[in-house]
């Protein structure tokens, strides 16, 4: 028997209207210093942020965040993501939300096994796939990518050496 494919659900599809405000508006947290004229490169940074741990956040900014390759520290938060009540998601769309991820897309088997083992695992061992927070941060790398990539290519801002 094939294995069971599952599709996630695509609900998060904003109007175009409102997509193309969000391609403007300045993330949460906007750090700039002026990168030293002799630094060998420039850095960007976007910090996946959370409302609840902006105090991490501030620390990136105020420690290696002022290294003077560093011209942009970027922090997007809840209040970037598309779907900004996405952490008040209900423990039933949660755990069909997850189930889904648990569940077979088909892959190689090892992958398979990987993604079943370690899905929701961060640091320290704990898991964290049982909370609405986590799951909605892990859509927020792809909002931040697409909106720093519109920024570049736009010419408001200069691409650095690194991201």
């Amino acid at each position: 028997d094939a294995p069971e494919h599952r599709v996630l659900n695509t609900t998060y599809v904003l109007p175009p209207a409102d997509l193309e405000h969000k391609k403007f508006e300045l993330p949460f947290i906007a750090s700039y210093q002026h990168s030293d004229a002799h630094a060998d490169f420039v850095v960007d940074v976007i910090s996946i942020a959370s409302q609840t741990r902006l105090s991490y956040t501030h620390a990136q900014i105020d420690t290696w965040g002022m290294h003077n390759s560093i011209r942009y520290v970027w922090g997007f938060t809840e209040l970037e993501d598309f779907d900004t009540d996405c952490s008040a998601t209900s423990d039933d769309a949660l755990a069909a939300h997850a189930n889904n991820c648990n569940s077979s897309y088909g892959w190689n088997d090892d992958i398979e096994k990987f993604v079943k083992k370690y899905y929701g695992m961060v640091e320290g061992g704990a898991v964290r796939s049982d909370e609405s927070g986590w799951i909605c941060a892990q859509r927020r790398p792809g909002r931040t990518f697409g909106w720093i990539h519109s920024r570049y290519s736009d010419g408001t801002i200069d691409i650095p050496d690194y991201v």
